[in-house]
């Protein structure tokens, strides 16, 4: 895949010189897994096939982890100044929500989740609102709704909990709601960090089996055209982030994939055969490795456009 390359989420201009648009800023920040309380002390999910924390403090996770993302790349920036319908599934807090119905009043925007964790942001603006909804079993809106419906980030809340089944299915839905022609984007996150160190490589190796023991697919997301292949327009593409290195956006990489590491200490301490102290020492001896070895995270989205009838 190609790799696109990161801009400053504040900077007014790109490495061309060309101006940002709002919203199409290539480079976000958002938090998701590295909060102090995403320990050993939460519970895993027993019924279900995640070893992921899965708990009453899902938001707080969501909340604390640095992702490098932007709010859009699919080319809906005229239709959201004109004034659109836009679904974002499993919007968790809102964050992404909220920061689109302020910079597009002109458009509605509707977030679901199987946890009701809105309003996290404060009060949102009148353009936008919440709903609870399972993606899998059915999302609560009719045919051709929505003319942009938007995934991100589901890698820790849902990859590990998806078969491909489900993957499938969650599609199906959300290219049911979409109008003919409109836009559906799925931005995610993968848990293979390029030139990694040994550690990181054992671990990786580690939670993967887990993961394929209990029938879920991690590697779905570096295939993300196969889930847009009944779509037109469809681009698919990769960024990569600096992990512990290069800067203060490679620190707040490397603490998010630390969080990561640290929310899997339950799942898979058992398989790697370490103590709780040895696991302590191997995470802060990959947290060294990434900034030896130049690690790279990656951070794969693609985008189509449903068929007109």
């Amino acid at each position: 895949m190609p790799r696109k390359k990161f801009i400053e989420e504040d900077s007014n201009s790109s490495d061309d010189g060309s101006k940002s648009v709002p919203g199409r800023r290539l480079f976000r920040v958002f938090r998701l897994l590295s909060s102090p309380n995403a320990s050993k002390s939460h519970r895993v999910k027993k019924n279900g096939r995640s070893f992921i924390p899965s708990d009453g403090l899902r938001d707080e996770r969501l909340e604390s982890m640095h992702l490098y993302y932007s709010n859009f790349v699919a080319p809906v920036d005229d239709d959201l100044a004109r004034g659109i319908k836009v679904l974002d599934v499993g919007c968790g807090g809102g964050g992404w929500l909220m920061d689109m119905a302020s910079d597009y009043p002109n458009s509605e925007f509707v977030g679901t989740d199987i946890v009701d964790l809105f309003l996290k942001h404060g009060t949102p603006p009148q353009n936008c609102k919440f709903m609870l909804a399972n993606t899998v079993k059915g999302l609560p809106f009719e045919d051709n709704t929505f003319d942009f419906v938007h995934q991100r980030s589901v890698l820790l809340l849902m990859v590990f909990d998806f078969s491909p089944s489900d993957w499938a299915t969650a599609m199906k839905e959300m290219i049911r709601v979409t109008k003919p022609g409109g836009w559906i984007q799925i931005t995610e996150g993968d848990i293979i960090i390029e030139r990694s160190g040994p550690l990181m490589k054992r671990f990786l190796e580690a939670a993967e089996a887990i993961s394929k023991s209990r029938g879920v697919d991690v590697r779905v997301v570096r295939n993300l055209g196969s889930l847009f292949s009944s779509l037109d327009n469809v681009e698919v593409d990769c960024v990569s982030c600096p992990t512990g290195w290069q800067d203060k956006w490679g620190d707040m990489a490397l603490q998010n994939l630390l969080g990561f590491v640290k929310a899997t200490r339950a799942g898979v301490m058992p398989i790697l055969n370490i103590t709780d102290k040895e696991f302590e020492d191997m995470v802060s001896k990959m947290a060294q490795e990434c900034k030896e070895y130049k690690s790279l995270g990656s951070l794969p989205y693609a985008f189509g456009q449903k068929k007109r009838a």
